[in-house]
C-alpha cells in the first residue's frame, strides 16, 4: 500500500498529550480526597472544570481511569523499541525527513520555582510546571535543562542548602495543588515528592521517602508539594523542611527520613507553607480546613507556638510569608481570606477577599505580648479597575518579598506585581510594576510591557537588590531597577523551552512558507515567520490559545481561545501582530457543548467555508467573507448553519479534517468512538455516513476519544484516525474513504489489541 503521507501531526499530538500533560483526578486510595478549588481570573482560566473533563475524556482507559504508574511503564516500554539513534522518517523515495526545533525560543511557560546559587548569582535554577528544572550559568541569557527526560516535569518549588560546604545540595518539589487549568473537578498536576541534587543542580535523584512513583493517582500527600526550605543555621545536620498537602515535614538527614512538624494525615489542611529565616527560626502556615491550622512559629523546628492573631480572619486558605532581611523578627503574611480583609473584583465582577499582616517578634515564644501584629489588609491595591486590583485567584498566584536593603519596600504578587515603599502601612505609596497592562480592559487586555500576569516567585540579586527577577505564567523577567517610577523588564526566556502547546497552523498552499501559528496554554496564540529556531515569536492573540488556521492566500488568520471563541484577523507580517480582528463564532451554539479546545477547519478548496464542532452538530459557515475585521469581539450568527443528523446527541465532535480531493469532503471524529464521512459538505444536501469500523480485524475500540484525523491532501480516500486514550488501539488507516480500516500502530502498541504500556 502506498503511504506517501504520514499522520505525524496526529501521532505527535497523541504522544505529547499523553506524556507532557499529567492532569489527573485523584483517585480514592485511602488518602483523603482533595476538595475542588478552582483558579479564577482571566478568560484563560474560568473554564477549568471544562478543561479537566476534556483531558479526562482524552486519556482515560475503558475503565475511566489512567492506568497506575503509567508514565514509568511507558518509558520502560519505549526503551525496548528499536532506534536508529536519530529522528527521521523513511519515505518511499528512501530519503529522510529531518526535524529541527522551531521554538518558540523566546516564550517561557508557567514557572513556579526560582533561586539564585548562593556561590554565584549568575547561576540561576528555575522550575516549570510542565518543563522540569532548567539551569543558567550566565544570568539567564541561556538555559539548559538539568532534570532528566525520564524525571517528572512538574516542578512547584526549589531551594538550595546555602551553608558553607553544602551549596552543591539542592531540592525541588513536584505537584501543583491549585490553579492549573486542569484543576476543575478535582484534577491536578500530581507530583512525585521531592528530588535532590548533590552536584549543584546538574543532575537529580528522587528521594524515595517522598513518593510512590505513582503521579497518575493521589495516594500520598507528597504528590502535592507547596514548598521546600533548608535551615542555614544548623551546622551539624542536613535540616530540610517540606510543606505538602496536609502537613509540614522536617528532616535532619537530607530527606532520607521525615517527621511531621505541623499538621497530619487525618483532618488535612489543603494549603500549607514553610519558611526558615537565616537564624533558624521556622514559620509554618496551615489553612483553616484541617488540624493545627493557623500561623506557627518555632525556634528549632521542634517546639511550636501558634502565633495567629486573635482577630485574624476566621476563614483562611493559602498564606505565604516573607521576612525582613534587615530584621528577621519582622515577617509579612499575605493570605487568601474568604469573607474577610480587602475585597476586590476581577474583570468579570467576581469578588475575592485577601489579607495582609505584619508580625514582629518581641520575646518568649512569640505569642501574646511576645509578638505584635498590624493588620494592613485594607491597604492592598484596589483601584476598582478591571485588571488593576490585587487578585490572588484564590491563591494560585501569591508571593511576598521584602527588599534586602530597604525594610519599608515590600513587593507582592497576585495577577499583578505591586511595590509599596511603606510596607503597605498606607494605600498611597503603592505602584503597579508588572502583570496586566495598566488600564487594560476587556476584551483587548494586555500585559505590562515585557512582563506577564500571574506571579509565583520573586528574587532580588544578592549583589544589587535594585535588580529583581520574577517567575510567572509567562516564564522569567528581570529588571535592573525595581524602584523606577516605571519599571523596565527584560524577558529571560531565550532557550527556556517550557511553554505548553495545544495546536499549530501553517499555510498549506504555499510551499516553504515559514509562518507557524501555535495555540498555547496560558500564553495565547504565538506567531513566527522565520525558520531560524532562535527567532523571536510574537503574541498576536492572548488567552488560552486553541485551534488556528491561515488562508491559502495568507490574507486572513483565524485564531481561537478555549471553548470555541474564534476570530478572523488580518496580520502585519513584519511585526507579527494583528492589525484588526472580528469575532465570528455563532451565538446559537450552546457554549457548554464546546470542547475545551474546540476544533474548526477551513475548507481547503474554498477558504470562505469553515466547519466547526458544536457538540453533537457540525456547524458550517459558507460566507466567511461577510466578516470584515473591525476590532469587534462579540459572537455572531451571520452565515452560520449546521449539518443536520451529523451524529447522535450522546456524542461530541472532537476532531475534524477536510479534503482537497474530492472537494468538500469532511471527516469528523467524536469523544465516543464514532467516525463519520460527510460528502458534499458545502451543499444543502450533504451525505453523512458512519464509517466507524465494526468488523474484524480492524474493529475500533468500544469506547475512545478521536483526538486527530489526518487526510492525504492528494487523495481524500486515504486517512489516518488517532484515538488518544490509554489501553485502546491508537492508530487506524483507510485508503477507501473509511469503508475498511487497518490497524497501523505497529510496535507503538505493546499488545495487538492496544492494551499494555504502548
Amino acid at each position: 500500500m502506498n503511504r506517501n503521507f504520514t499522520p505525524l501531526v496526529c501521532v505527535l499530538a497523541a504522544v505529547s498529550f499523553c506524556t507532557a500533560f499529567v492532569f489527573l483526578k485523584p483517585e480514592n486510595t485511602g488518602v483523603k480526597i482533595i476538595k475542588q478549588r478552582n483558579k479564577r481570573g482571566g478568560e484563560a482560566n474560568v473554564e477549568s472544570s471544562a478543561r479537566w473533563q476534556w483531558e479526562r475524556r482524552r486519556l482515560a482507559g475503558p475503565d475511566g481511569k489512567i492506568p497506575a504508574d503509567m508514565r514509568s511503564k511507558e518509558l520502560a516500554f519505549a526503551a525496548t523499541l528499536p532506534s536508529d539513534g536519530g529522528i527521521s522518517i523513511a519515505k518511499s523515495t528512501n530519503s529522510t525527513v529531518d526535524f529541527q526545533s522551531r521554538g518558540p525560543w523566546n516564550h517561557g511557560g508557567r514557572t513556579r520555582a526560582l533561586a539564585f546559587d548562593a556561590t554565584n548569582e549568575n547561576t540561576i535554577l528555575v522550575g516549570a510546571i510542565a518543563g522540569g528544572i532548567w539551569r543558567s550559568t550566565d544570568a539567564g541569557q541561556s538555559w539548559n535543562r538539568s532534570s532528566a527526560l525520564d524525571q517528572l516535569f512538574n516542578v512547584s518549588c526549589i531551594t538550595q542548602d546555602t551553608r558553607s560546604g553544602h551549596t552543591n545540595t539542592w531540592y525541588y518539589g513536584t505537584g501543583e495543588a491549585y490553579g492549573n487549568s486542569a484543576s476543575g473537578g478535582g484534577a491536578f498536576f500530581l507530583g512525585n515528592g521531592v528530588f535532590k541534587s548533590t552536584d549543584g543542580g546538574n543532575t537529580w535523584a528522587h528521594l524515595a521517602s517522598t513518593g510512590n512513583n505513582t503521579p497518575q493517582i493521589f495516594d500520598n500527600v507528597w504528590d502535592l508539594v507547596w514548598r521546600v526550605a533548608t535551615d542555614p543555621s544548623n551546622t551539624t545536620e542536613e535540616e530540610v523542611y517540606a510543606a505538602t498537602y496536609g502537613a509540614v515535614w522536617r528532616s535532619t538527614d537530607g530527606g532520607t527520613t521525615w517527621t511531621v512538624a505541623r499538621g497530619g494525615t487525618g483532618n488535612q489542611n489543603y494549603f500549607t507553607d514553610v519558611m526558615v529565616t537565616p537564624d533558624g527560626t521556622v514559620y509554618a502556615t496551615l489553612s483553616n480546613d484541617g488540624s493545627q491550622s493557623g500561623i506557627w512559629r518555632s525556634p528549632d523546628g521542634i517546639n511550636w507556638t501558634n502565633v495567629t492573631p486573635i482577630n485574624f480572619a476566621p476563614a483562611f486558605d493559602r498564606i505565604v510569608m516573607g521576612y525582613n532581611p534587615q530584621n528577621q523578627n519582622e515577617v509579612y503574611f499575605l493570605a487568601v481570606t474568604p469573607g474577610s480583609g480587602q475585597t476586590t473584583t476581577d474583570f468579570q465582577g467576581d469578588e475575592e477577599q485577601n489579607s495582609f499582616w505584619k508580625y514582629t517578634y518581641v520575646s518568649g515564644d512569640g505569642s501574646g505580648a511576645g509578638g505584635t501584629w498590624e493588620d494592613r489588609s485594607l491597604n492592598l491595591p484596589n483601584d476598582g479597575s478591571q485588571f488593576g486590583n490585587f487578585n490572588a485567584q484564590g491563591g494560585y498566584n501569591l508571593v511576598v518579598k521584602v527588599k534586602p536593603d530597604d525594610a519599608n519596600t515590600v513587593i507582592i504578587g497576585g495577577t499583578n506585581i505591586f511595590r509599596s515603599t511603606d510596607g503597605f502601612a498606607t494605600s498611597t505609596n503603592t505602584t503597579q510594576i508588572g502583570g496586566y497592562g495598566i488600564g487594560s480592559t476587556t476584551p483587548f487586555f494586555g500585559s505590562y510591557p515585557n512582563n506577564h500576569p500571574d506571579q509565583h516567585e520573586f528574587a532580588f540579586l544578592p549583589s544589587n537588590p535594585d535588580k529583581f527577577i520574577v517567575a510567572n505564567d509567562g516564564g522569567l523577567f528581570r529588571t535592573e531597577d525595581v524602584m523606577a517610577n516605571s519599571v523596565t523588564w527584560t524577558p529571560l526566556n531565550r532557550g527556556y523551552l517550557s511553554i505548553q502547546l495545544y495546536t499549530l497552523g501553517i499555510n498549506k498552499a504555499q510551499a516553504n512558507d515559514p509562518v507557524i501559528i501555535a495555540g498555547t496554554q496560558d500564553n495565547g496564540t504565538l506567531y513566527t515567520n522565520s525558520t531560524n529556531p532562535q527567532f523571536n515569536w510574537t503574541l498576536p492573540f492572548n488567552g488560552d490559545g486553541a485551534h488556528c488556521a491561515i488562508t491559502d492566500d495568507g490574507q486572513y488568520y483565524y485564531y481561537s481561545r478555549q471553548q470555541g471563541r474564534v476570530v478572523k484577523s488580518t496580520m502585519n507580517s513584519g511585526t507579527g501582530q494583528i492589525n484588526q480582528l472580528i469575532r465570528i463564532d455563532p451565538i446559537t451554539i450552546d457554549t457548554t457543548k464546546y470542547e475545551f479546545i474546540n476544533p474548526f477547519v477551513l475548507d481547503p478548496v474554498d477558504n470562505n467555508i469553515m466547519y466547526m464542532g458544536g457538540g453533537d452538530r457540525l456547524f458550517r459557515n459558507r460566507s466567511l467573507d461577510q466578516f470584515t475585521p473591525n476590532n469587534t469581539y462579540v459572537p455572531s450568527d451571520l452565515g452560520w448553519d449546521f449539518i443536520a443528523g451529523t451524529i447522535d446527541t450522546s456524542r461530541s465532535i472532537t476532531a475534524i479534517a477536510a479534503c482537497k480531493t474530492p472537494a468538500h469532503r469532511v471527516y469528523i471524529g467524536t469523544d465516543r468512538r464514532k467516525i463519520y464521512r460527510i460528502d458534499n459538505a458545502d451543499s444543502n444536501t450533504p451525505t453523512v455516513t458512519d464509517i466507524t469500523s465494526t468488523t474484524a480485524p480492524s474493529v475500533m475500540p468500544a469506547a475512545g476519544f478521536v483526538s486527530c484525523i489526518a487526510v492525504d491532501p492528494n487523495d481524500g480516500d486515504k486517512l489516518f484516525v488517532v484515538f488518544s486514550n490509554y489501553s485502546v488501539y491508537s492508530i487506524y488507516y483507510s485508503e477507501n474513504a473509511g469503508q475498511t480500516f487497518t490497524r497501523v500502530a505497529g510496535n507503538l502498541e505493546q499488545t495487538a489489541g492496544g492494551s499494555g504500556n504502548g
